[in-house]
């Protein structure tokens, strides 16, 4: 064969692997139909998380695109971080209600951070009831429980602090996959609550 022939067969070659290449990424780049109608269902406005797990689960083995990883991907995370949210709400709930139930309440020695100090409080107080002075070592643990009591309720207010910082960051984060997996499948962004 003369060089020509080679140089086209090369170039004919060149051209079909180069669109070969060229289609598997554009194809790559797309949504398959049965993901793309999944995540439609998972994104109605009626659908429980329950709904939204089925939907993700059924999903999963149709992923046949990047695309489609990516996208179900996001609402995944998305999904996540909403669970996490709400569990940290759960427990702001159950410490607002302990903090309600104990408010004014120092007697109570089952509080977690002024349950000691309310225990050696009784017991200066039966010393009181006797006309006797304390002893100086009940004194000084009446100090330090309530020195403790004083650190373990920063520590829970620190801690109440930092979980609603990231019921924050994790709400903004889902709402922000959640957006993006609204325009992946066409529909349009949720307003900002």
């Amino acid at each position: 064969m003369k060089p020509a022939v080679w140089i086209g067969v090369a170039v004919v070659v060149l051209l079909i692997g180069g669109a070969s290449v060229g289609g598997y990424s554009l194809y790559q780049h797309h949504m398959s139909d049965d993901v793309k109608r999944l995540l439609l269902a998972a994104n109605d406005e009626h659908a429980s998380m329950v709904e939204i797990r089925q939907y993700t689960a059924q999903a999963r083995p149709l992923v046949r695109t990047r695309r489609d990883r990516e996208v179900l991907g996001e609402l995944e995370d998305a999904m996540a971080l909403y669970a996490s949210v709400s569990e940290d709400e759960q427990k702001d709930r159950e410490e607002f209600s302990d903090t309600m139930r104990n408010l004014g309440n120092i007697d109570n020695e089952d509080d977690e951070c002024y349950g000691r100090f309310s225990k050696l409080m009784h017991l200066g107080k039966r010393y009181t009831e006797m006309d006797v002075k304390e002893p100086k070592e009940l004194l000084d643990h009446i100090h330090e429980a309530l020195e403790e009591g004083k650190e373990c309720s920063d520590r829970q207010t620190r801690e109440s602090e930092a979980r609603t910082e990231r019921e924050k960051s994790n709400r903004n984060l889902a709402f922000k996959d959640l957006n993006s997996v609204r325009k992946a499948i066409g529909l349009h962004p949720l307003p900002k609550a």
